[in-house]
């Protein structure tokens, strides 16, 4: 359950950035999937949630997205053809002295493209892939230890 908690403030932090470029990404052409869906573009987080359950107390959802500061949620997050992940600044920056742009980590589509495994750090968490299309990435991972199950669920839109 600790690691999911952890992995929910990874998925916070992997997915987010602080300043806007302008997108230079080709548009997608309709009814990619994979990885052509998923690179070439910047990524906005749109909601993230972590839902507890089986734990008595502590059960339900906090809306990690709603906890962000504005400058934050307008963050981008760039899956490049390498495989590496590159963080964003959104239109607002929290510190003007932060970079435009940094790296993010990596990233690998596995199972055909249903899991998208994200290592930023020492960790990789392995998402299921609930949606991936030329404008909509959401993804979820579910994790059960002694009777109590913890969800992140994150969705993403194509800045």
């Amino acid at each position: 359950m600790k690691k999911l908690l952890i992995a929910a403030f990874a998925v916070t932090l992997a997915f987010s950035a602080c300043k806007d470029d302008k997108d230079d990404a080709t548009p997608a052409t309709p009814g990619q999937t994979g990885s052509a869906a998923l690179t070439g573009k910047d990524w906005r987080m749109t909601a993230n949630t972590y839902v507890i359950s089986g734990s008595g107390s502590d059960d339900g959802t906090t809306d990690l997205f709603a906890e962000k500061e504005a400058c934050e949620k307008d963050d981008l997050t760039r899956f490049n053809d390498d495989k590496t992940m590159t963080e964003k600044a959104g239109a607002t920056k929290c510190d003007p002295s932060d970079p435009d742009s940094k790296p993010g980590g990596t990233w690998e589509l596995m199972n055909n493209n249903t899991k998208l495994k994200v290592t930023d750090g020492n960790d990789p968490i392995i998402f299921d892939i609930v949606t991936l299309n030329e404008t909509t990435l959401t993804i979820k991972s579910i994790d059960t230890d002694a009777g109590v199950t913890s969800t992140i669920n994150a969705s993403f839109t194509k800045n």
